[in-house]
């Protein structure tokens, strides 16, 4: 499917549109240090799905506000339920080719290498079609419909291969707050986490996932 319509570029300045970017960030700054006690997880989660419908709606400002904690823990444990399932399949197959191809040294190495890229594909359509779906019905079933995932990862390839490849970049990007005392990385962390969540809905806008429409009331007529 062509994605020659989409913004990549605006994954990167995305946060920046929101005039009140810098306190929000600040705020998933704190919630993506408490992820590392699992504990900001499911905030970090709910967050990124009502930016995933803040972007599909066009909404302004396009950053959510971090006044609703409760509705954004609700949705982000059953994300996380939603992703740990997926999560497991995919570890198990990690484990099963490193266990057989660890023995084989270059050509195992290069396989393993060859599995990483192909799972973070697959994962990135899997996690399309999850926020897709369940912001649209918020029932979890609707995240395991397995013959519409493989659907959509066959009839969008070159789409989720890009989406890969700039969402690969924002995460990039947010290691590199390793350098600036440490601490910056969950700044850069969280940089990287909205520009990732950009990636999804486009996805889903591109492959129709998600009936969620740009509201008319903040669209701009020239």
């Amino acid at each position: 499917m062509d994605s020659s319509n989409i913004d990549w570029g605006r994954a990167f300045s995305l946060v920046f549109e929101d005039e009140k970017w810098l306190p929000k960030v600040l705020i998933g700054a704190v919630f993506t240090l408490l992820s590392g006690i699992i504990i900001g997880i499911p905030f970090l989660l709910g967050y990124s799905l009502a930016l995933f419908r803040n972007i599909l709606k066009e909404k302004k400002p396009i950053l959510p506000e971090w006044d609703n904690l409760g509705e954004l823990f609700n949705d982000g444990i059953k994300l996380f339920v939603m992703l740990l399932a997926y999560g497991v399949v995919v570890w198990i197959i990690s484990f099963l080719i490193g266990f057989t191809m660890g023995r084989i040294k270059c050509l195992g190495t290069f396989i393993i290498f060859l599995w990483d890229i192909f799972a973070a594909f697959v994962l990135i359509g899997v996690r399309a079609y999850v926020w897709g779906k369940f912001s649209e019905t918020q029932n979890m079933s609707s995240a395991f419909q397995f013959g519409e995932i493989i659907h959509l990862i066959t009839e969008n390839t070159g789409l989720i291969i890009i989406a890969t490849l700039i969402s690969i970049a924002l995460w990039i990007i947010g290691y590199l707050g390793m350098i600036g005392l440490f601490i910056g990385i969950f700044l850069t962390m969280f940089y990287a986490f909205i520009g990732d969540t950009y990636v999804l809905a486009m996805i889903c806008r591109q492959a129709g996932i998600s009936h969620i429409e740009a509201d008319e009331s903040v669209l701009v007529i020239d």
